[in-house]
């Protein structure tokens, strides 16, 4: 930038840069003149050439540096051969400079004798090339140049002449320097216009994305025509959110295109299904492995009516006791998992505990022949050991199914430990283990109705029979072994705390709080609220007059109070029947309030 703001030319700025070269160089050689008067004049120029020269070949290094470098990344590649470039020229035209300077003071200089023959140039070492021409006072007219040419003549054979600083330079290496440099500079012209067609075909693409926007592609299927693991996470997910089967494949195409993806490949609707299916598998063996690792567990279900067939959703919270490395202290770690909702044949306790056999029953078979279940396998006691605890509402089916599922858990526990006393007896005392056997058959023919009985029977049914004998006997030795025991074992192994909803506590202590006040308005002869009676009843009323004794009779069956205003007002504002009441009315009622 010049004075005043103005913008120098390229060409004022190179003659800028020479003079600037030019001075120092000057200066240079003054110095080294003045510093050591008996050496060479021409030292200090020559020492400046083999730097510029070492600096010509530092940046023929970054050129082939950079030609490599364009290989892996063209935008890196431009700047550096731009800067390659740009040093190179700068060196260049330094060297031309000193050189010719040097040319000079050689030609008159005394330190070179005058004897050697005319084809021998004396340089000093550090002398890379000397390229000038000048013209002296012998020659009249007429032009000198210095070269390299081929040495003739020893440094040696001139007395007064140092040979450590002394060389000769071949014409041949000076022509070979001049065509690696034009070859350097053809190299770097190629990659400037390598560059410019970079940035020509940058602009291009940049102008094809602004118009038409690149999408990305979201495969449905690999390669092998497997559906990949995204899709089928997306599907399972878009069916968790009830989307049907039959516009999973359309919901996920909309989905994807407003995220920018467009999608590649295809599925059907008998995939949705099996994939839905590796869900559920995947499901149970978490549901299994939580178990496995859990300290303990307790569980909770509820139930609902649709269209005459009931529907029970189960849930289970598992709890993991660890000790805390850093702090030693005791950490409970908790897990919620849904184990998800099945139909039902009916509402009683039996059906209930049903349901819950044949789902902890699937869940295991799902885990035990995955390949986690075969290393680690599970039983139903190992379940049932685990379970402390149980989740209702107050209803009395629902405390008979926690009565139900007490039975169920000693009744598996006692089958495991009868189990294991059985076998081992049967390794360590055979002949009592065939005691066992003997005696529980015998109790089976005698149940049966003795030999003959036992013989018509078919053989099916004297498996079943035979199993439930030794099933006898593995409960009476579960028995005895649960109860050799101690107290504290058993309240551990037996413990079940039932648990359960507060809401209907609350309704049952508001209903028995109204039935008290009635009790307390008769004994104490009050009043009481007045009988909110239907539209029959009040037209009945007028009609018989008030102190007639069926009037009467009609108030005090009637109901009052804020129980039965509880009443009225729910059969008005919600209504079980969506046809009947005014529950429209009272939702845009609501809405608009809560919005004022």
């Amino acid at each position: 930038m010049a004075r005043g703001g103005k913008k120098l030319s390229r060409a004022q700025k190179t003659r800028n840069r020479e003079a600037a070269a030019r001075s120092l160089a000057s200066r240079r050689v003054r110095k080294d003149a003045a510093a050591t008067p008996s050496a060479s004049p021409s030292g200090s120029a020559a020492g400046s050439i083999e730097l510029l020269q070492q600096d010509l070949t530092d940046a023929a290094c970054k050129l082939s540096a950079a030609k490599a470098e364009g290989q892996r990344s063209k935008a890196a590649a431009k700047l550096a051969a731009k800067a390659a470039k740009q040093d190179k020229y700068n060196a260049e035209r330094r060297i031309h400079r000193l050189e010719a300077k040097l040319a000079e003071r050689v030609l008159n200089t005394t330190a070179v004798p005058a004897s050697p023959s005319p084809s021998t140039t004396f340089i000093p070492s550090h002398f890379s090339a000397i390229v000038s021409t000048s013209t002296t006072a012998t020659d009249s007219d007429a032009t000198r140049t210095l070269m390299r040419v081929p040495a003739v003549t020893t440094p040696a054979a001139y007395p007064g002449t140092p040979s450590s600083d002394l060389v000769m330079i071949p014409r041949a290496q000076l022509d070979s320097l001049r065509k690696e440099r034009k070859k350097l500079l053809r190299q770097v012209e190629r990659l400037r216009k390598r560059r410019e067609q970079d940035k020509l075909m940058l602009l291009e693409l940049r102008g094809q994305l602004r118009e038409r926007p690149l999408k990305r592609i979201f495969p449905y299927k690999t390669k092998g025509g497997m559906v990949t693991e995204d899709t089928r996470t997306m599907i399972r997910e878009l069916v968790a959110l009830g989307v049907p089967h039959t516009k999973i494949k359309e919901a996920s195409r909309i989905v994807l295109a407003a995220a920018g993806y467009a999608t590649e490949g295809d599925f059907d609707r008998h995939s949705i299904s099996r994939i839905v299916r590796e869900g559920y598998a995947a499901a149970a063996m978490h549901v299994m492995w939580e178990v496995s690792e859990a300290d303990s567990w307790t569980g909770s279900a509820d139930g609902t009516g649709h269209k005459h067939i009931e529907h029970l959703s189960h849930h289970m919270y598992t709890t993991k006791v660890s000790k805390d490395p850093s702090s030693g202290s005791v950490v409970s770690s908790h897990t919620l998992l849904n184990l998800g909702v099945r139909a039902a044949t009916g509402k009683t306790s039996e059906v209930q505990l049903d349901v819950l056999k044949a789902l902890l029953a699937e869940y295991l078979e799902i885990y035990n022949e995955s390949p986690l279940g075969q290393d680690s396998p599970l039983t139903l006691s190992n379940v049932l050991t685990k379970l402390v605890g149980w989740g209702s509402d107050h209803a009395e089916d629902q405390k008979k199914f926690f009565r139900l599922l007490c039975t169920w858990k000693q009744h598996v526990d006692r089958e495991q430990r009868g189990a294991a006393s059985l076998q081992t007896i049967m390794d360590q005392q055979p002949a009592e283990y065939v005691a066992h056997i003997l005696r529980a058959t015998d109790n089976a023919i005698s149940a049966a109705g003795g030999a003959i009985a036992w013989d018509a029977l078919s053989d099916v049914e004297r498996d079943v029979r035979r199993a439930a004998a030794v099933h006898e006997v593995k409960m009476a030795l579960g028995e005895a072994a649960f109860q050799s025991l101690s107290d504290n074992e058993r309240a551990n192994i037996d413990m079940m705390v039932w648990a359960g909803c507060a809401m209907h506590k609350e309704q049952n202590s508001v209903k028995g709080g109204a039935t008290a006040l009635k009790e307390y308005w008769k004994a104490a002869s009050v009043p009481g609220p007045c009988a909110l009676m239907n539209r029959d009843r009040a037209t009945l009323h007028v009609q018989l007059g008030t102190n007639s004794d069926a009037a009467k009779l009609i108030a005090m069956t009637s109901e009052g109070g804020a129980v039965k205003l509880t009443t009225l007002a729910g059969a008005i504002f919600n209504h079980h029947d969506d046809k009947k009441g005014q529950q429209d009315v009272y939702r845009i009622f609501m809405e608009h309030a809560i919005q004022a």
